[in-house]
């Protein structure tokens, strides 16, 4: 039970991170498509998925080796070990920056698009630098230190957007400013953060023993593929788009992936981030009963925040994009039926590859991947010359179907899911409850959508509660945070 609750207060912890997070990523991207126009919204859309790109591959996966290595050696170990993976990233992203920005240089230049070359050298500095921040954070991942982890994240991915709508109260908002912005406040989070962690001893720079290196990258490289993978499906779809549309057509599906995508990173980033490095720990040590029952309880609760999330923004869909971002973008809301079942699978994707990873399978997962990419863009050149934005978003969701399915077939061998315990057709029920609570309901202002989002909220986990989708030991573990005095009127 103490175990249960330290991550239950690490899931508190991240949430509240996580929720400041969500608070200044919308505000900013309130600001942002009521601000740009939609054809520079489109780029900033292209260059920001061109980061995340960048990002795995100057990682080299090697975050994610930290996090399976690191978990269970000594504490002098775990330090020597990560000083000779920060050394060797280190080297990699320097020689990667050049050849990188030398690359975009000589394409940008060659397709007369001189006016994305400023922006994209600083994506690519910026992408380096939260690389490196990566590998610091998920050292506090393997110690089971979630929620710095999560801030460390935090101010590497998020907070710069604070300043940068600081300064669009004086100054107005272009792309060169925001990724100007983003790279001044990136370098300064990321030399702080080393700064304390080297006044805590943590070695940043370390003697390479080539054969653990090698056994880093036979590890982490497919998973650096997966990155790509991921990052070919993200982006395929825009660069096609802009092949064969416009800037605007870009533009207004990036805007409604963009929201589906917070409800996908709202519903899994807290559970996951605060779960996984404990099944790793315990399959560690040989304890997969309990890592199993970890992975169980993932499933459990993210299904239980994304599947009312998604059912919630589909049936107030006008509602919300109105509020968000006003009738700017109101002629894209036809994309969200065909697009919203994608949260939903990479959800699922996203923790079953947690299982493959634990079982050292990253070949697999890089060979899934592959087919997803092929799936892909096969789609997208048959479906977006003729039906532009519906036909990225028809393919997409096809495509992270098909990988879900692929992923459950690889799977199935490792995972034990225990549906009495994860309780999904009770979760169903009290979601379908919720949707008659606001079915009917059509709020015309903030206020109105801020409450019809909380009441509906409300019976959700009233519904979980009476239909008992919770057991005993969850309801215990809840009632042990909350004043005793409360139980005993």
């Amino acid at each position: 039970m103490k175990q249960y609750r330290r991550m239950t207060k690490q899931i508190g912890g991240i949430y509240i991170i996580q929720i400041v997070d969500f608070v200044l990523m919308f505000l900013f991207f309130v600001i942002l498509t009521r601000t740009l126009s939609q054809s520079d919204y489109g780029l900033y859309s292209i260059l920001n998925v061109t980061i995340l790109f960048l990002i795995g591959m100057m990682g080299l996966g090697l975050s994610s080796f930290i996090s399976r290595d690191l978990p269970g050696n000594k504490e002098e170990t775990q330090k020597n070990k990560f000083g000779q993976i920060f050394t060797f990233a280190l080297l990699i992203n320097i020689i990667g920056v050049i050849l990188v920005s030398l690359l975009g240089y000589i394409i940008l230049n060659y397709i007369s698009y001189n006016a994305l070359i400023l922006p994209m050298i600083m994506a690519i500095l910026i992408s380096s630098l939260i690389a490196l921040g990566n590998l610091i954070a998920y050292y506090t991942y393997a110690k089971t230190q979630t929620i710095r982890t999560t801030f460390i994240d935090f101010m590497l991915r998020s907070a710069w957007t604070l300043p940068v709508m600081l300064l669009a109260v004086a100054y107005e908002l272009s792309i060169d400013l925001i990724f100007l912005t983003k790279l001044i406040f990136t370098f300064i989070v990321l030399s702080s953060v080393i700064a304390y962690f080297k006044c805590n001893k943590l070695r940043f720079f370390n003697r390479m023993d080539i054969k653990y290196i090698k056994k880093a990258l036979i590890f982490s490289l497919p998973l650096s593929t997966l990155i790509v993978s991921q990052w070919i499906i993200t982006a395929s779809d825009r660069y096609i788009l802009k092949l064969f549309h416009s800037d605007i057509i870009v533009g207004k599906y990036s805007y409604i992936y963009s929201l589906l995508n917070y409800i996908f990173a709202f519903s899994i980033f807290a559970i996951v981030m605060t779960i996984y490095p404990y099944v790793v720990e315990n399959f560690n040590k040989g304890n997969k009963e309990k890592s199993n029952f970890l992975i169980n309880a993932t499933f459990k609760y993210t299904i239980m925040i994304i599947l009312p999330s998604l059912v919630g923004f589909f049936l107030l869909k006008k509602e919300i994009v109105t509020m968000v971002s006003g009738i700017k973008y109101i002629n894209a809301i036809p994309i969200i039926p065909l697009l919203i079942i994608f949260p939903l699978a990479e959800v699922i994707n996203s923790i079953l590859r947690k299982i493959l990873v634990l079982y050292h399978k990253t070949k697999t997962i890089a060979f899934i991947y592959l087919i997803g990419i092929i799936v892909n863009i096969v789609l997208n050149l048959l479906l977006i010359p003729k039906y532009h934005y519906f036909g990225a978003a028809i393919a997409t969701s096809i495509t992270y179907v098909i990988l879900c399915i692929l992923f459950f077939i690889k799977t199935k061998e490792y995972l034990e899911l225990d549906y009495g315990y994860i309780k999904l057709g009770k979760i169903a029920i009290s979601t379908t409850i919720m949707a008659f609570s606001i079915i009917f309901i059509h709020p015309q202002n903030i206020y109105t959508k801020l409450m019809t989002i909380l009441l509906g909220s409300i019976v959700y986990f009233l519904s979980l509660y009476i239909t008992k989708a919770y057991v005993k030991e969850e309801i215990d573990l809840i009632k042990s945070f909350l004043p005793k005095n409360i139980f005993n009127r």
